[in-house]
């Protein structure tokens, strides 16, 4: 009986044990420690100074603990803290975001949740981490678990930028990664950052509404802003946003090659035509639609785009066969220059007859003035082939390289310049006669025009020669020229000079407004790079 009694009092010994260990876990598990670390991003132009990482739970409680620095130096933080609850939010908190432009940008907060059951991992955040926690909240709230409510509301912010359904790890995706997920954000992330900029907002939140009933976010609001920027950043219809802060794709480039582990960079603009197809009256480039060629209007002119590889960029020579540089229902002519047995089409308008093609003229023995003054396109022999040769004034006008700061006198009229014989540099005049052809100018090699006329122009850029000043405010030129706007401008000389001083002259430039061209008469700095259309020479009149 003695020995019963006993095993009575040893179990219920044991189960007062137990039970006080069970309570005692219960009230452990009301707290819960972790630590993590990752990179707070906030894009490639905005800065942090003066940050602090914190961690806290909003749900049930309200209790932010565990408030750590961030380095100045460095997006990478790293944070240890015990919160009453499994669930917690990490923010970077600074009242001091700076763009490269010293553009003072307030509270722009960063957040991420985490389950702090798998605490002591590596977790990032960044502008898609940020958009998804007020809406994981929500779900939990509901009583939803927390990794289907992280699911959830990144799918949601997918979903409203049109991104593959398939890229919700936001908390690992990295601004200098090379994945799928990281060239997204990349995108996400920037368009995002220049609204801020734009804007000089001052709100800790990323101005998206959500319908809470849904779980959807709504398309109102900032949703039209962020895809203009990023029609800006992919076909520079936002110049401002480049002189005012830095900003274009060259430059985001150059960051991710600075920051990336062995200096590869993402596919971003892939995501950036996603949400460029986003916007009124454009169209994604999808796989449905590779290949397909369409032009887009800015800056008073339009540009062509080809849709290849998921991304609209702008056409190359080599998505184009060279046939395609002349109309074949024009009866042109020919004029072989006998000093180098070069053939060019030519084409009579407004009874004047143009070359068709532009001079590619280049023997520097025979014409001095040629000497260093003369390019081919990116200094690649087969564009001069394609395009002609970029010429500085002077060595259009075969005149010694002095007369590129000073003025030439007795240059008006029928002056040959660099022509063949017979033939002579465009004066004003020729180019407002060509005008007055109601007609289109531009080949359709690298555009989508119908070259009517059949002068069969090639937007082919200029070469820039860029200067600096010395101490009594002179120009001093670089030795070296820079190529630009290939596929965008076409740029010819006149004969005209537009000032006393004789360091500007006029420059021609055919450009397109909506869907017919116009003449941009435009002084043009003699060092650069323009082409040249020779005119046969006719009868000059005299008065």
């Amino acid at each position: 009986m003695k020995k019963i009694f006993c095993m009575m009092c040893l179990a219920l010994l044991v189960g007062c044990i137990f039970d006080n260990d069970e309570k005692a876990s219960s009230r452990k598990k009301m707290w819960w420690s972790g630590s993590f670390s990752g990179v707070a991003q906030h894009g490639f132009f905005i800065k942090t100074e003066d940050a602090e990482i914190n961690m806290g739970v909003r749900y049930p409680t309200d209790d932010w603990v565990g408030t750590e620095p961030m380095p100045d130096s460095s997006e990478s933080y790293s944070i240890k803290g015990t919160v009453r609850g499994q669930i917690a939010e990490l923010r970077v908190g600074s009242d001091r975001y700076v763009s490269p432009r010293h553009s003072l940008v307030n509270n722009m907060d960063l957040s991420v949740v985490v389950d702090l059951d798998n605490a002591d991992s590596v977790v990032n955040m960044n502008y898609l981490t940020s958009m998804a926690s007020e809406l994981i909240w929500h779900y939990i709230e509901q009583g939803i678990s927390f990794e289907d409510a992280r699911l959830r509301a990144n799918t949601a912010i997918l979903e409203l930028f049109h991104m593959p359904k398939d890229l919700t790890d936001f908390e690992h995706y990295s601004l200098y990664g090379t994945g799928e997920g990281d060239a997204m954000l990349a995108a996400v992330s920037v368009v995002i950052e220049l609204f801020y900029l734009d804007r000089s907002m001052s709100t800790e939140w990323i101005p998206l509404d959500i319908d809470v009933e849904t779980g959807k976010f709504e398309r109102s609001g900032v949703f039209p802003a962020l895809v203009n920027y990023a029609d800006g950043l992919l076909f520079g219809s936002y110049s401002f946003v480049e002189s005012r802060y830095g900003c274009d794709l060259d430059s985001i480039h150059d960051i991710m090659k600075a920051n990336s582990t062995d200096g590869s960079v993402s596919h971003f603009e892939k995501y950036l035509t996603i949400l460029f197809g986003l916007k009124d009256g454009n169209e994604a480039c999808t796989a449905l639609n590779d290949g397909k060629m369409k032009d887009y209007e800015y800056d008073y002119r339009r540009t062509t785009f080809i849709c290849k590889d998921s991304t609209w960029r702008m056409v190359t020579r080599d998505d184009f066969d060279e046939s395609q540089i002349f109309n074949s229902d024009v009866e042109y002519g020919t004029l072989v220059d006998s000093r180098d047995g070069q053939s060019y089409k030519t084409v009579e308008l407004n009874g004047l007859t143009w070359m068709a093609e532009n001079l590619n003229y280049s023997d520097s023995v025979a014409s001095e003035n040629l000497k260093g003054q003369s390019w081919c396109y990116d200094n690649d022999e087969k564009n001069c082939a394609i395009f002609g040769r970029l010429y500085s004034w002077s060595a259009a006008m075969d005149l010694p390289a002095v007369y590129l700061d000073s003025v030439a006198l007795g240059t008006g009229g029928l002056y040959r310049g660099i022509c063949p014989e017979g033939w002579h540099m465009p004066t004003p005049e020729d180019f407002y006669k060509l005008y007055s052809e109601d007609t289109t100018f531009f080949s359709a090699y690298m555009s989508t025009m119908k070259n009517e006329s059949g002068f069969s122009l090639i937007r082919a850029g200029y070469a820039d020669r860029e200067y600096s000043y010395d101490d009594e405010g002179n120009y001093v030129y670089a030795d070296s020229v820079v190529f630009k706007e290939m596929g965008r401008e076409a740029c010819m000389w006149t004969n005209d000079q537009s000032s006393a001083s004789g360091s500007r002259i006029y420059e021609i430039r055919l450009q397109m407004e909506s869907s017919y061209c116009s003449l941009c008469n435009e002084p043009g700095d003699k060092h650069s790079g323009a082409y040249v259309r020779c005119v046969m020479d006719y009868e000059w009149p005299t008065y």
